[in-house]
């Protein structure tokens, strides 16, 4: 071994670091976070290779350590592959973590001025889009001015932390510094997240409470942010349109919806917890496992009813994410070490500042993977330290490592980048050329970790026919994500498009169970029954619990299931379909005392009759006297309800499955005697 010999990185790394983590944009990338990930990855292994050289060991380090070490011995233990690629990348990921806060980075002072240009121009760029001068073809709108991160809540991050750690080195406000920090809180004020005060305000409170002879400022730093906040919220901030759910109640608002659904999601996270208290369900998992404990409530908020499919792949507060994944003893192992980080000495707890706002913001956000963000963190608050170079070897060797798994996600959010324009810049259903298709193939090549690429080129696949190679592809995404209802969907509709309907509908009641309320699975169930000569069981599937999204449709859906049968010959099952259609049709009409709505329920309760009587209902099924009774009601006749009543058969029943549709109208019969009596002895 050779004796520790001070050293320092060049000073020019920081004006190569943060413009490289926050200022490339390709507005076609799959996903802006994985990218600035893998290019930190990438930063880092070249420095490494460059230039071995780390701080000596502190007790933090060593703490931290022992939580990788702990996280991995946990995650082996559990019953999820460690192997797995969503472990080591969850790994790989902490270690670049870990080493960020072993960088000889020498004076922090020198960080100043690419940090503030930095945060300058992603705050200008914000604003920009937020008066519709910087769109790239869709990509920061007016109504959404993500920066150059990709997200809104992303780009807030960014900006909070960068915003404190300028205030933290600011030793005299010069120009840039003050123009940077104020143009940044109008870009927050714009920008509309919430989250990010909270960043924002953490960090100068720690500031403000820093010794009198290193604070630097605090009080200038809050004048220049609440001025720079007041020109944003003069502006305005940018609107938040939202797609209209499904439902009779209008969109919820942002303000609302976003902490209900992040408190759903904590909900789910409890439940992963307390599944596996000490051991976690193992690194990388969370967004693997989450989808067996989601909520109906979460998923109806998070795509506004439906409208589209959207999967949390984070928990939106880290510290939850960090104990569901490694164990609660692991989280404890952390928080000691960030504990003895905090600790440092009086005149280095001004540069903590940046970390104490991003474990502020990990409460409610999940900035731990936002890589520029967490950069700016730890890299100015790396405790200072003689330098080692010990093991160059070793150090060139975690180098290589790590440039090599920045590849990959790099190459594919680049070749997908061709794909992903194709299809923003072209109607739906519009065949991609070869050159767009040839990058989404070499992006699911690339990226054989991450399902997404493979789940896209399987629908193409299926579109085109190609059900062999839709169902190879299909299945190796569901091997990374085998919880995740809508890749179970998508194997099921390949599986009864090659009519394997068996499989189709095993693998359609698998995704029924981890998202009861699903209606594209509900549908492709009932079509499997119309196929099979089911026809109960079809209708059953749509009624148990019709959702908003199926149930505004429901005579369409029977109409088409019913001309499915008929087109296998099989009348008896679409005589049953269309008497469903012909009542889902009559439910709409009825409750209602205008001439209109009463005269399509006049005109529509005998067909309904008539098409019970087809199928042969009409002594086996009570919906037709329901209906007719509630149409009675409606017309102000109640003895002709009480009479349907009275002649109901002793041993009619009234199965569960047959109520949803008809739950709004039932209290009105309980007010009926011959009606109550049936309904409480059928209840069951």
């Amino acid at each position: 071994m050779t004796a520790a010999a001070p050293a320092t990185l060049p000073r020019f790394l920081p004006w190569l670091l943060l413009p490289a983590l926050t200022l490339p944009l390709q507005p076609f990338w799959l996903d802006f976070e994985q990218v600035r990930r893998s290019l930190l990855w990438l930063l880092l292994g070249a420095l490494l290779l460059w230039r071995p050289v780390l701080t000596a060991a502190t007790t933090t380090w060593n703490w931290l350590l022992g939580f990788v070490f702990l996280a991995c011995a946990t995650t082996a233990a559990s019953a999820n592959v460690f192997a797995g690629f969503a472990a080591g990348e969850r790994l790989l990921w902490y270690l670049a973590l870990g080493l960020l806060l072993r960088l000889p980075i020498g004076n922090r002072s020198t960080w100043l001025w690419p940090l503030a240009t930095t945060l300058l121009l992603v705050a200008a760029f914000g604003l920009l889009q937020r008066f519709g001068l910087a769109e790239l073809q869709g990509y920061g709108t007016p109504h959404e001015p993500v920066s150059t991160l990709g997200n809104l809540n992303v780009a807030a991050e960014l900006v909070s932390i960068a915003m404190v750690g300028v205030s933290a080195l600011t030793t005299s406000w010069r120009p840039l510094a003050a123009l940077a920090l104020f143009t940044a809180a109008t870009y927050l004020a714009v920008n509309g997240s919430r989250s990010a005060w909270l960043i924002l305000g953490a960090g100068h409170l720690w500031l403000l409470l820093a010794p009198p002879t290193t604070r630097r400022g605090g009080a200038t730093a809050l004048s220049l942010v609440a001025a720079g906040a007041a020109c944003g919220f003069a502006i305005g901030p940018a609107s938040t349109e939202t797609p209209t759910p499904v439902t009779a109640s209008p969109a919820p608002a942002r303000s609302v919806s976003t902490l209900q659904v992040r408190l759903e999601i904590a909900r789910g996270c409890v439940d992963l917890l307390a599944e596996k208290p000490f051991l976690g369900q193992g690194l990388g998992q969370f967004p693997i496992q989450y989808p067996r404990v989601r909520r109906q409530e979460e998923i109806e908020l998070s795509t506004f009813g439906r409208q589209f499919a959207a999967l949390p792949r984070t928990a939106h507060n880290d510290w939850l994410e960090i104990a569901v994944e490694t164990g609660l003893p692991a989280l404890l192992v952390l928080l000691i070490g960030l504990a003895h980080l905090l600790r440092a000495p009086r005149s280095e707890r001004q540069h903590l500042a940046p970390l104490v706002a991003l474990l502020a913001g990990m409460l409610v956000r999940a900035p731990l993977g936002n890589a520029p963000a967490v950069a700016i963190a730890l890299l100015l608050a790396a405790p200072p330290g003689t330098t080692t170079r010990r093991r160059p070897v070793l150090l060139r060797i975690v180098g290589l490592i790590l440039l090599a798994v920045s590849l990959p996600a790099l190459l594919a959010n680049t070749a997908f980048a061709a794909f992903q324009q194709f299809q923003a810049t072209n109607p739906p259903g519009t065949k991609a050329p070869a050159a767009a298709m040839q990058g989404l193939v070499s992006a699911s090549e690339w990226a054989p970790f991450d399902f997404r690429y493979r789940q896209l080129l399987a629908q193409v696949l299926l579109g085109e026919r190609n059900l062999d190679g839709a169902q190879l592809v299909a299945a190796r995404a569901a091997a990374l994500s085998p919880h995740d209802p809508t890749l179970l969907l998508l194997l099921a509709e390949i599986a009864a498009q090659k009519n394997d309907l068996a499989t189709a509908e095993r693998l359609g009641r698998h995704a029924l169970e981890i998202d009861p309320g699903h209606p594209e699975v509900r549908l492709l169930l009932a079509t499997i029954g119309a196929r099979t000569g089911r026809a109960e069981a079809a209708a059953k599937v749509l009624l148990e619990r019709p959702h908003a999204r199926l149930r505004e449709r429901l005579p369409e859906h029977f109409s088409a299931l019913a001309t499915l049968a008929e087109r296998h010959g099989d009348a008896p099952s679409a005589a049953r379909l269309r008497a469903e259609q012909q009542f889902a049709a009559l439910v709409p009409w009825l409750g209602r005392d205008d001439a209109d709505s009463l005269r399509h329920a006049r005109t529509q309760v005998p067909i309904v009759l008539q098409a019970f009587g087809d199928a042969g209902l009409r002594h086996r099924d009570a919906r037709w006297r329901i209906a007719a009774a509630l149409h009675a009601l409606d017309l102000a006749q109640p003895a002709i309800a009480d009479q349907l009543g009275a002649s109901l058969p002793a041993d009619l029943v009234f199965p569960p499955w047959q109520r949803p549709l008809l739950t709004g109208h039932l209290p009105r019969l309980l007010e009926r005697p011959n009606w109550r009596a049936w309904l409480e002895r059928t209840a069951d």
